[in-house]
């Protein structure tokens, strides 16, 4: 009997022992639960952003306070798809269909692009950069980047040209250019020619400097052909421009470089390094959600786009980098912004409109354009590795180092393996270095 209750008095503690032990258990087994749930999420959200149509045609119903607008969209996933511009028939001046230049591309969809001289020598206005190298600059609106890691910068970009003589930007050495393959009749201008523009660059008045591989080849008045591996320095008659000229002799080695800045000559450095391909028109509809339409800060006062109502074409992005481009009819440039702001866009730019606005998506114009066109976008496969998809497994991979390492699982090398997946996905990335960080913490375990 004593001994029966000698058990009975030991029961309460070993009870209470296993009561505690099946409450850490049960708190494993909810941070556990915790832990799958924060991953659930995760590969919820990657596999949603993964699995969205990439391109996609819309026609949606907009209300803004002159009434309902039907809005042509095409919504392009940056993941796996690119946006650049296309020069008709790939020179300065030229003019091409925008079906035609989408075709050629192998474009899944396209948008008009920048303003041109419609009804002269049908150069181009805006800025237009392709891989990196400057087929046109202009002086004015916004300008469209795309970056290396394929996100769309916009900025009121004033590109300055700064050229060296022998090596050396200082003077007497430097000189300047008012822009790249634009025709100035100003008498002060000069202007470098490259390939881009053709064959041929300069006038009958106009002092034409050759450069073939970095060296001056030619100097003479009158037009000249442009090297295929070189460029024209044109300067017009005008004694600034002369003055200029007459810097160069044959066999001098010669360079030039590009500055960035906001609005003109004098404003803020803007960093443009990491930018692939740029499209210059505008102007600016919404910066961070807000309607930010300013003509006198883009030096633009045609009334054609201060004041007149038309067919728009536009481009922007919403907050998750979407891509939007579209056409809408009859709106101002103003109304134009009130309708990118109720379809969700964070930042985005007004292109050419009127007869040149175009919508196209595979092989089909869905706004067809009443003119052939200097220049369109094009949205075709990324050639740049996905960074966003590396990002987006590195970051899964991660929280799975996390979760066996932490919340009391304590399974180190499951960790290690994780964590070394997400430093392979995505060695330079915030999820990479937090995942190296993890393994330093580690080692010993």
């Amino acid at each position: 009997m004593k001994r029966l209750m000698d058990k009975i008095q030991l029961l309460p503690g070993k009870m209470q022992g296993l009561t505690g032990k099946i409450q850490r258990l049960t708190g494993k087994m909810q941070e556990l639960t915790t832990c799958l749930f924060v991953l659930i999420l995760l590969f919820s959200t990657i596999s949603i952003a993964w699995a969205q149509t990439p391109v996609t045609p819309k026609t949606i119903a907009v209300n803004i306070p002159s009434g309902a607008k039907q809005v042509k969209v095409i919504y392009v996933n940056l993941t796996d798809w690119e946006i650049r511009p296309v020069l008709a028939k790939n020179t300065v001046g030229a003019t091409e269909s925008l079906a035609a230049m989408a075709a050629r591309s192998g474009a899944v969809a396209a948008v008009n692009g920048t303003f041109f001289n419609s009804y002269s020598d049908m150069q181009p206005h805006g800025t237009l950069q392709i891989e990196g190298n400057f087929a046109h600059t202009g002086t004015n609106g916004t300008t469209m980047g795309v970056t290396t890691a394929n996100n769309l910068v916009f900025e009121n970009l004033f590109i300055g040209i700064e050229g060296s003589i022998n090596d050396s930007f200082e003077w007497p050495n430097n000189w300047y250019a008012w822009g790249i393959n634009h025709i100035y009749t100003v008498p002060a201008a000069v202007v470098i020619f490259t390939p881009a523009k053709g064959k041929t660059a300069g006038s009958q008045a106009a002092t034409s400097i050759v450069v073939k591989n970095g060296e001056v080849i030619d100097i003479r008045k009158g037009i000249a052909s442009i090297p295929p591996d070189g460029y024209v320095i044109t300067a017009n008659s005008g004694a600034a421009a002369q003055k200029v000229a007459n810097m160069f002799r044959i066999g001098d080695r010669v360079g030039y470089r590009y500055t960035y800045k906001q609005v003109d000559k004098n404003g803020q450095p803007v960093n443009w390094d990491e930018v692939r391909h740029a499209l210059g028109a505008g102007p600016r509809l919404l910066t961070a959600g807000r309607i930010t339409v300013d003509f006198k800060k883009e030096r633009m006062t045609d009334p054609k786009l201060t004041t007149y109502k038309g067919l728009r074409s536009f481009i922007g992005v919403d907050k998750n980098g979407l891509l939007v481009m579209g056409t809408v009819g009859s709106v101002s440039v103003r109304e134009l912004a009130e309708v990118a702001q109720k379809l969700g866009l964070y930042n985005a730019m007004n292109l050419d409109g009127g007869a040149s606005s175009g919508l196209y998506y595979q092989g089909k114009l869905l706004t067809t354009p009443g003119r052939l066109l200097s220049n369109s976008l094009v949205v075709v496969k990324r050639t740049t590795p996905v960074v966003k998809q590396q990002s987006a497994r590195a970051k899964a991979y991660y929280g799975i180092g996390l979760c066996y390492s932490a919340w009391q699982v304590k399974d180190y090398d499951q960790a290690r393996e994780y964590f070394n997946k997400a430093i392979e996905a995505d060695p330079n990335g915030p999820a990479g270095r937090n995942a190296k960080e993890q393994l330093t913490k580690l080692s010993g375990k």
